[in-house]
């Protein structure tokens, strides 16, 4: 994986879009399309930097990621604490632990566009020692779009949130890199 410590540099947590954020954490898996919802195969892989000198995988630490489906909703469609929806209302919402070389992937679709925003992935990382991250990665072909102008929740993102989506064999697949600051 290429990793950018541009998000170290440049991304500041208090310009980081939080989007909405859930309570009671969904069960641990790589793949989050629990109701193989239709929709462009999707691998994305994460890398969880820390410590002190920002360098450091972080072994353990725990990667959530959300989005819409391929018509563009939420499942389930409010906020709320996750526990009080069925399980069959629950998709595309997971989390995952990281490695001891602070990786870790999911698969699922590729979102569609929700409402007028361009399409986005949701992330909250969290580690011993580190606070919580919750922010929003982009897909790089849509920046400078229509898409992009409109966007009403998010403007002028960071360089380091917009990842770079290839097809490998008809899987849309992406890799980014978190760099956690270290507690205060």
């Amino acid at each position: 994986m290429r990793r950018s410590l541009a998000f170290a540099e440049r991304c500041s947590e208090r310009a980081i879009s939080r989007g909405s954020v859930r309570e009671n954490r969904p069960a641990s898996r790589s793949s989050i399309n629990l109701q193989n919802a239709p929709g462009t195969p999707m691998r994305v892989s994460a890398l969880v930097l820390g410590g002190t000198d920002q360098q450091t995988p972080l072994a353990g630490a725990t990667v959530e990621l959300w989005h819409a489906d391929s018509g563009g909703q939420y499942h389930p469609h409010d906020d709320g604490d996750i526990s009080q929806y069925r399980r069959d209302q629950i998709n595309l919402r997971g989390q995952s632990t990281c490695g001891t070389d602070g990786r870790t992937s999911f698969r699922s679709i590729v979102p569609a566009h929700y409402g007028n925003r361009r399409r986005h992935l949701h992330w909250r990382i969290t580690a011993p020692g580190h606070p919580p991250l919750v922010t929003q990665t982009y897909w790089r072909d849509e920046k400078g779009t229509p898409y992009e102008r409109s966007d009403p929740v998010d403007r002028n993102p960071e360089e380091c949130r917009w990842v770079e989506f290839r097809d490998d064999a008809g899987t849309v697949v992406g890799e980014i890199a978190f760099i956690l600051a270290a507690a205060r």
